[in-house]
């Protein structure tokens, strides 16, 4: 057991529910978040572990099912539990700690500042985090669905037409074209960098396979369906635990971002006033609620869709909700 003297702020939420943009709001008003970051402000150090917790129960962001699997076997739990324990105290923490505060390093219960991570996979391994640091405090950011598994559509055919571009793929549409482009005019390490990425799957045939798998939110569909089973793990761990908890909507931050973000900041304990929270809330889209409904076959999707349990309960269901 992990006891901080200022206990963290987990960020949990499906993956493209706001979290990012409320993490950044947060980091601005002081929020420590990490020193390497990815860029949608996820700690490199916590990333890491939660993506090989889910690779070794068979599990992936986009398939998490099976991390239940080592939740429920109470060995192997405690060999994962053991690791978390191991590297938080290790130096490998200061790749989150950064070297304004390894005077942390080795002692995670002794750290004084507000800090906290993002992670939309912590979703579904907050058990383990809370294990190691039951104090911690949850922040739980949801979004209407039909925006996240559109917002997931599009960058995950991207990505596919990424893929098909870098290794010359028959078929290959105007987005991929235009990809392809964008390849040819990058110069340097990245350029390098893809060139022996796609060097080594003709060399190594088998690995070309893997550039053929799509996730389950290359359809609408199938981002609704993930959105339904995030956001009900979510709720299941703040129903059964006493931690302190605060669920905010996405589309109430963009409606009212200062009052809404003063209310967040009051919960995670940052220092500030409200003149704080009017500049690190300048920059916010409002327009960004709701952007579905501009899109005749998400609208469709939607409608489809709008009966689920979780729809329901988060009230997105009615036109007043949505």
């Amino acid at each position: 057991m992990t006891l901080s003297a200022v206990p963290p702020i987990i960020l949990i939420g499906m993956h493209r529910s706001g979290t990012t943009l409320v993490a950044n709001l947060l980091e601005r008003l002081g929020l420590h978040l990490g020193w390497l970051l990815q860029e949608n402000s996820e700690s490199i150090f916590f990333v890491e572990r939660n993506e090989a917790l889910l690779n070794a129960c068979g599990g992936r962001w986009d398939h998490p099912g099976p991390v239940q699997h080592l939740l429920r076997c109470e060995p192997m739990r405690g060999r994962a539990m053991a690791m978390l324990r191991r590297d938080t105290h290790s130096p490998r923490f200061l790749s989150f700690l950064g070297p304004s505060h390894a005077r942390f390093l080795g002692r995670p219960e002794r750290i004084n500042f507000p800090w906290g991570w993002k992670d939309p996979r912590n979703s579904y391994l907050l058990p383990l985090w809370l294990e190691l640091f039951p104090q911690a405090k949850i922040l739980h950011i949801y979004r209407h669905p039909m925006d996240v598994a559109r917002s997931l559509f599009v960058r995950e055919n991207r990505s596919i037409a990424r893929r098909v571009a870098m290794l010359g793929g028959a078929s290959v549409n105007a987005d991929s074209r235009r990809t392809a482009r964008d390849l040819r005019k990058e110069t340097g390490i990245f350029w390098l960098y893809r060139r022996w990425r796609a060097a080594r799957c003709v060399m190594t045939p088998l690995r070309r396979y893997a550039n053929v798998g799509v996730t389950a939110t290359a359809t609408l569909q199938g981002g609704l369906h993930l959105w339904s089973m995030y956001v009900a793990e979510c709720c299941r761990h703040l129903e059964s635990i006493s931690n302190p908890a605060l669920s905010v909507r996405y589309e109430d931050v963009l409606a009212d971002p200062v009052a809404q973000l003063d209310a967040i900041r009051e919960f995670c304990g940052l220092p500030g006033n409200r003149t704080h929270v009017e500049t690190a809330c300048s920059t916010i889209r409002k327009d960004r609620r709701f952007a579905y409904r501009d899109d005749p076959e998400a609208c469709a999707a939607f409608e489809a869709f709008r009966d689920d349990e979780w729809v329901r309960r988060f009230q997105y269901d009615t036109d007043e909700g949505s």
